[in-house]
């Protein structure tokens, strides 16, 4: 009888009284007491195990450019909190959510062999690392150098009128984006195909001499300009 009393959660005050008598009877309780075992559970062992992290993209030996996608596998016993990606040694980027996905910018490096790391922590604070991984970044130089532009049509010194051809030459080895038609520093037309033709009717133009101005683009943002004179 000692048991049940001693283990019985109270209902109202403390103790016995004539409503509930020693209160709610606690069956897990009483059967610890009576076993000789403690009231409360035992703590679980603490969390030692780490997590693991595997990078599964890019691939040890693959060579990358440009903007690259690193993928990583983490898993935990418990739950994995966050995983980190290392670049030599130095902190990249943090992800908390699956898919542990990270950007990395090559074009900011310079051109050669980087090790990554993943690393995966759980709630408990354990870490576990992935194999290092090493990749080879091989961007390509970037282009500065202007194209090349002339005036084929007309010839400096000319003399014009009516409606004539201001006919065009451009390369570069990246290719030729547009070509701009100026005449007296004011843009009339613009041209993306060859051959890069402007029909420029000469009678909007007071008699006189003329500055025929043509710049030339390529792929990359650079610029050559090419100029002729004619009298109208």
């Amino acid at each position: 009888m000692q048991i049940p009393e001693s283990t019985a959660v109270d209902l109202s005050d403390p103790g016995y009284d004539v409503y509930y008598g020693w209160g709610g009877v606690n069956a897990s309780a009483a059967l610890r007491m009576a076993a000789g075992l403690s009231e409360s559970p035992p703590s679980p062992p603490p969390d030692t195990a780490p997590p693991s992290a595997t990078i599964t993209c890019p691939k040890s030996g693959d060579t990358v450019s440009g903007g690259v996608t690193v993928s990583v596998d983490a898993s935990d016993n418990a739950a994995v909190s966050r995983v980190e990606l290392y670049k030599n040694g130095t902190l990249l980027a943090v992800d908390f959510d699956v898919p542990y996905e990270f950007y990395w910018d090559t074009t900011g490096d310079l051109n050669g062999v980087y090790m990554l790391v993943a690393k995966a922590y759980d709630s408990s604070g354990n870490v576990g690392a992935s194999s290092p991984l090493h990749t080879n970044v091989a961007n390509k130089a970037k282009d500065t150098a202007p194209p090349t532009v002339s005036i084929t049509q007309p010839l400096n010194g000319a003399t014009v009128s009516g409606t004539i051809n201001v006919t065009a030459l451009a390369w570069d080895e990246s290719g030729i984006s547009n070509i701009e038609f100026h005449t007296d520093d004011k843009l009339m037309a613009t041209d993306s195909q060859y051959p890069y033709v402007y029909r420029w009717n000469t009678k909007s133009a007071k008699n006189g001499w003329h500055m025929i101005m043509v710049r030339a683009y390529d792929s990359s943002g650079n610029h050559a300009d090419a100029s002729t004179k004619v009298y109208v």
